[in-house]
């Protein structure tokens, strides 16, 4: 485990499972690469926005499905702000993957691809992804003078309607 004042990071065993199975199971190791830097890139982009807002993250996990951040003072935040901390990861992503793609260089084309995946897979609109965690906080924040049934409510909706 590596720590700073700031934030410790720590990688579990089952984190080099997945760059060993991918490293087997195919011949391009720039494809690992450009999807680690990818992950990277997303949470560095949480990290800032919750340092924008003045919130501290205690620990980076790397585990092998993925990476989190674990946030303490996360209900310090409004659901708008909580938002704009759960959008930041998949907008990096696919901006990147915009920006890179119109640069018409090759050897970016892969990680552009890598970008592109990263950010609408996070989109999804699933729990553990950001994508659920944004759909929730924007039902939350649409509703907020209003009870948690009708925040379920909403989200139930636009969950039914998203599928």
């Amino acid at each position: 485990m590596w720590r700073s004042a700031d934030v410790s990071v720590r990688i579990m065993p089952s984190a080099l499972l997945t760059p060993a199975a991918f490293l087997l199971l195919t011949d391009t190791p720039a494809l690992l690469a450009a999807l680690l830097l990818a992950a990277l890139l997303h949470e560095l982009a949480h990290y800032a926005v919750l340092r924008l807002f003045g919130v501290r993250t205690a620990r980076f996990t790397v585990t092998g499905l993925g990476a989190t951040l674990c946030v303490p003072e996360l209900h310090r935040l409004s659901y708008g702000a909580e938002l704009l901390s759960a959008a930041a990861g998949p907008l990096m992503n696919l901006l990147l993957w915009v920006v890179l793609s119109l640069t018409g260089r090759d050897e970016l084309t892969l990680f552009a691809g890598a970008q592109m995946a990263l950010g609408i897979l996070n989109l999804l609109p699933v729990r553990p992804m950001d994508g659920g965690r944004i759909l929730w906080l924007a039902a939350a924040y649409l509703t907020e003078p209003y009870t948690a049934d009708r925040v379920a409510a909403a989200v139930g909706l636009a969950v039914s309607s998203a599928l």
